[in-house]
């Protein structure tokens, strides 16, 4: 169980790191309707993985 925490620890700090960056992007204008696509896929992929730790956690 502590090696999930942490693995959701990381994640959830992973996602922080990348929505600052989303939002950095998109005020300096640099960042076409694929690029923010794509990163919003990857913050997804972490939601979900983020979500099986929780599960493991609580099952």
């Amino acid at each position: 169980i502590g090696k999930i925490k942490q693995e959701l620890k990381e994640k959830s700090q992973q996602i922080s790191e990348l929505n600052d960056k989303i939002k950095l992007l998109k005020i300096a204008g640099g960042v076409d309707g694929d690029g923010t696509k794509e990163v919003k896929l990857k913050i997804n992929e972490m939601v979900r993985e983020i979500d099986k730790c929780i599960a493991q956690i609580n099952g």
